[in-house]
C-alpha cells in the first residue's frame, strides 16, 4: 500500500503546486483576484437547476435518487442510441453510448480505450490540470506541448512534438484554464495537421 502511494506522489506535485500559486496570489491581490483554475460557478447552481433540484427532491420515491449503473441507465443509454440513429442514420446501440456522471470519468474511460503504454498523447498547455494525472494513471506517455504567447493554438510546435507513437491529442474547447475558444479556422488548421501527419 505504501508503495503505491509514493508511485502516485509524482501525479499529484502539479496540484500541490497550484495550491501554492493560488494561496500567494489570494495573500497578494486578495478578494480583487478571479481563481479559474476549476470551473466551479461563484455564485452557486442558477435558479432554475435549484428548481429542477427542489422539484425532484420532492417527487423522490424509492429507488429514484439512487446510483446509476457504471455505464448509465440502460433507458437513457437506448434513447441516446436512437436519437444518434436518426440523427446520423448509423446503426448506434445502446451498447455504444456510456453515460458518466462527469468529464473526469468519460475521460478516463475514452484513453483507456484508445491509448495504451506504447503509446503517445500530446496535452496542449496550459492544460487542464488533471489530464496528465489522467494519462499516466494509465500509464499513456504524454508529451506537453505549449500553446502560443496568445494562448493559440501553435501549430508549428504540434506538427513539430508529433512523433511515431503518438495517437492522439488532448485539448480542451474552450481552453480550460484559459477560457480561449479556438476559431473554426485553427481546429480546421489543426484537423489538416493531424491529417497530413
Amino acid at each position: 500500500m505504501a508503495s503505491t502511494i509514493r508511485a502516485l506522489e509524482p501525479l499529484l506535485d502539479t496540484q500541490e503546486r497550484l495550491d501554492r500559486v493560488i494561496a500567494s496570489t489570494f495573500r497578494r491581490f486578495g478578494p480583487r483576484i478571479v481563481d479559474l483554475s476549476y470551473a466551479n460557478p461563484y455564485d452557486g447552481p442558477a435558479d432554475e437547476v435549484l428548481a429542477i433540484l427542489r422539484r425532484v427532491t420532492a417527487d423522490c420515491r424509492g429507488l429514484s435518487l439512487q446510483y446509476t449503473p457504471i455505464a448509465g441507465r440502460t433507458p437513457a443509454r437506448r434513447a441516446i442510441a436512437a436519437r444518434l440513429a436518426r440523427q446520423y442514420a448509423l446503426p448506434f446501440d445502446f451498447r455504444d453510448i456510456i453515460l458518466t456522471a462527469g468529464a473526469m470519468p468519460a475521460l478516463n474511460i475514452v484513453a483507456r480505450a484508445l491509448f495504451g503504454p506504447a503509446d503517445e498523447v500530446i496535452v496542449l498547455t496550459p492544460a487542464w490540470q488533471d489530464y496528465p494525472l489522467y494519462l499516466r494513471n494509465l500509464n499513456i506517455p504524454i508529451r506537453r506541448v505549449a500553446l502560443s504567447r496568445n494562448k493559440r493554438l501553435d501549430l508549428e510546435a504540434i506538427r513539430c512534438a508529433i512523433g511515431p507513437q503518438t495517437r492522439g491529442i488532448l485539448l480542451s474547447q474552450p481552453c480550460c484554464p484559459t477560457g480561449v475558444v479556438y476559431s473554426p479556422e485553427e481546429i480546421a488548421g489543426l484537423a489538416a495537421t493531424l491529417t497530413e501527419a
